[in-house]
């Protein structure tokens, strides 16, 4: 019995240490893809005001979990690169980016890598706003997104659609969009579905797609402006 007391206190203590990140003034130091991994699994978990701070590069595939990953575990906190990068290697379906659902602030990141999706709504940083106050700042992303969608795909070099408007104030997309079969995307915003601001943006990246309406910086336009 006392043998198998101090086997399941080890397996608990195992556990937990999975779940320890170091914190500085409240922040959480991310140096690692197991950090951003549970600093993902924390937000996932209800600590969506969470906030974060990359210490170093990290590689990063999403056999982890991704940041937010649903509508009502938004990510709603601050997530600064601190001018560091993480490569995705990431294969999925339906909003296949780091923060699927995004609320809060991404600043000083660059993001470089490939997302192999089968679904809508992929982007190099976030698929959804669901914030009329959600800011991109300081972000250069060289991701290569392989679509296999056959049709309306909605990517987006940056944020796949500001479903609640966003600002992208300072960003960057260099990296392809593909699909033989995909259309309807947008160089940094797949579709602004309300007022989003594009203040200082550029893209330089590729859209190898389907002859369809893909457009440069955003798709409906009338929602996007600086």
């Amino acid at each position: 019995m006392v043998k198998r007391l101090l086997t399941s206190a080890m397996v608990l203590l195992v556990g937990l240490t999975g779940w320890a990140l170091d914190q500085k003034d409240g922040v959480y130091q991310i140096g690692s893809a197991d950090d951003l991994q549970a600093f993902a699994e924390l937000v996932n978990g209800g600590e969506t005001t969470a906030n974060a701070v990359l210490t170093a590069d990290v590689e990063y595939s999403n056999t982890g979990a991704l940041i937010g990953a649903t509508t009502d575990k938004a990510f709603a906190g601050t997530f600064d690169g601190q001018g560091h990068k993480v490569t995705l290697n990431f294969e999925g379906g339906e909003n296949t980016s780091l923060f699927p659902q995004l609320a809060g602030t991404i600043c000083n990141l660059t993001v470089d890598g490939t997302i192999a999706t089968s679904g809508k709504f992929a982007a190099g940083i976030a698929s959804h706003s669901r914030a009329a106050s959600t800011l991109l700042k300081n972000c250069a992303v060289f991701v290569n997104i392989v679509s296999s969608v056959d049709g309306d795909a909605t990517h987006g070099g940056i944020l796949g659609v500001a479903d609640s408007g966003a600002t992208l104030e300072n960003c960057w997309f260099g990296g392809t969009i593909s699909g033989e079969k995909s259309k309807y995307c947008g160089g940094l915003v797949g579709f602004a579905s309300t007022k989003t601001y594009l203040n200082n943006c550029l893209n330089t990246g590729k859209m190898e797609l389907a002859a369809a309406y893909n457009a440069v910086f955003s798709r409906d336009s009338s929602n996007a402006g600086t």
